[in-house]
């Protein structure tokens, strides 16, 4: 026996449909084990009506049901394979042409001529009514599958685990790959077993995969956090480990790709690091240019007159802290483009973020700015300036809007001297937009000395202005 088929158990809705396709192969030279993964629901009447037709061994595990570690179960489920030298994980609601294991050993010989350790056969989408829902996936018989693998992420082909075999070999070398929900853990797979090169394609028969809503891959919103995070750990660790085999323009694609799931999962250290290696690898326009086209792929347009006609028209209510008032208040006089509201205190603390909020949302406030007694307008200060760049930011559904600043470690320019940056730590002169307040409330603790930097890791829409007229 050369086979093993691992089913790692959980969902009975199409388990019987499974195994009867199982039942159903041409060839029967194959073991069949089971994991049941702490399901609710006993397989074993189901298990019955096959035990005279397939070579079957049953174990249940006493597993924690958390899809965080759906790796580690795959690899529990995988280790029960015996002597096999070739095994398969198949989806408990996966279904198997009658051909697909007599189709794995007639093409057996080519595979071990070619020293190949992963299988792919041709693939269909079902849904739960069993349904095809798409065309058949077919491929060229040898592919590389870093090939295949840019091909899936950029929609021209697809992949998932079960329509894979793989040489046992390389999974006592690399195991499951750990991966939050198991998510990529399959990509990875592919990836290490065929030590990033040749795939043998079988197009004579067809895997059906199954989308019936209950399955990871059909959690849409479901857990959207730990995918997020297993794509920023794959994708890292293919640029970090393994860019040597991919040509450059494929680790271009899969760069953007991590910078767009960065972004959406956002964390400003771990972010530089990310932008940082970018930089290494692409250049530094390259890596700007990745971020202003995820971002801001549309430029704001709003005309001079519609700019002034808000510039002329409203106020912003502002909120100064001071030390000295007298010497402050100059800089604000005759400026009726700012509704002052003086706060005696020198830094912002947890009181006084906590009442300018709660007020501004009682308000209705779209937008406010909380300015510090050491900012100094410039000489040729433009009101206009000022409002064009704030409904510029809001235009780019910023949540902060620096009013210049230091000490930031990444910036990118957006349009005229308004910047995207991935972290400040001072700025005196500081535009919050009411999306983001209720955010800020929720800071349990905040460093008075660090305003700034302290907001400023809470968003990945934040801003900045560079110009001499603000």
């Amino acid at each position: 026996m050369m086979l093993a088929i691992v089913i790692p158990y959980y969902n009975i809705d199409y388990f019987d449909k499974t195994m009867l396709s199982l039942a159903c192969q041409t060839d029967k030279r194959f073991k069949v084990y089971i994991g049941n993964n702490n399901s609710p629901d006993d397989p074993g009447e189901i298990l019955e009506n096959y035990r005279d037709k397939l070579d079957i061994v049953y174990k249940e595990f006493n597993n924690e049901r958390n899809p965080v570690t759906l790796s580690e179960q795959f690899l529990q489920c995988s280790s029960m394979i015996s002597n096999e030298e070739w095994f398969m994980i198949l989806g408990d609601d996966d279904i198997l042409e009658p051909n697909v294991v007599s189709d794995f050993y007639r093409h057996l010989p080519q595979i071990n001529k070619n020293q190949i350790n992963v299988v792919k056969y041709s693939t269909i989408l079902i849904n739960m009514c069993d349904d095809l829902i798409s065309t058949v996936y077919k491929h060229n018989q040898i592919e590389k599958s870093t090939d295949l693998y840019i091909k899936k992420i950029t929609n021209r082909s697809r992949s998932s685990l079960s329509e894979h075999i793989f040489r046992t070999r390389q999974f006592l070398k690399y195991k499951i790959p750990y991966f939050p929900l198991a998510w990529h853990a399959d990509d990875m797979m592919i990836l290490l077993y065929s030590n990033f090169d040749k795939i043998y394609c079988i197009s004579d028969s067809v895997v059906a995969i199954r989308l019936s809503g209950k399955n990871i891959s059909s959690w849409r919103e479901k857990n959207e956090r730990e995918k997020t995070e297993a794509s920023i750990l794959f994708y890292s660790e293919l640029i970090t480990n393994y860019s040597e085999k991919f040509n450059v323009e494929d680790l271009k694609i899969l760069y953007r790709f991590l910078i767009f799931c960065m972004l959406n999962n956002y964390d400003a250290t771990d972010s530089y690091k990310k932008l940082e290696t970018g930089i290494k690898l692409f250049g530094v326009d390259y890596t700007r240019n990745i971020i202003l086209n995820i971002k801001y792929p549309i430029k704001f347009n709003m005309t001079d007159d519609e700019i002034s006609t808000f510039a002329d028209n409203f106020y912003i209510n502002t909120f100064c802290l001071y030390n000295d008032r007298k010497i402050y208040r100059k800089y604000f006089s005759k400026k009726k483009e700012f509704r002052i509201h003086w706060i005696k205190s020198p830094n912002i603390n947890q009181k006084n973020l906590n009442s300018i909020l709660t007020r501004s949302i009682q308000e209705e406030d779209d937008v406010i700015i909380i300015c510090f007694d050491n900012y100094r307008f410039k000489t040729n200060y433009s009101k206009y300036s000022l409002f064009k760049y704030i409904l510029m930011a809001k235009f780019y559904q910023a949540d902060i809007l620096f009013g210049n600043g230091s000490e930031m470690d990444c910036m990118c320019k957006i349009q005229d001297e308004l910047y995207w940056v991935n972290s400040i730590k001072k700025s005196n002169f500081i535009v919050l937009y009411r999306k983001f307040f209720n955010k800020i409330l929720d800071i349990n603790s905040l460093n008075s000395k660090s305003f700034p930097e302290t907001i400023s890791a809470l968003s990945h829409d934040k801003l900045m202005i560079n110009d001499m007229s603000i």
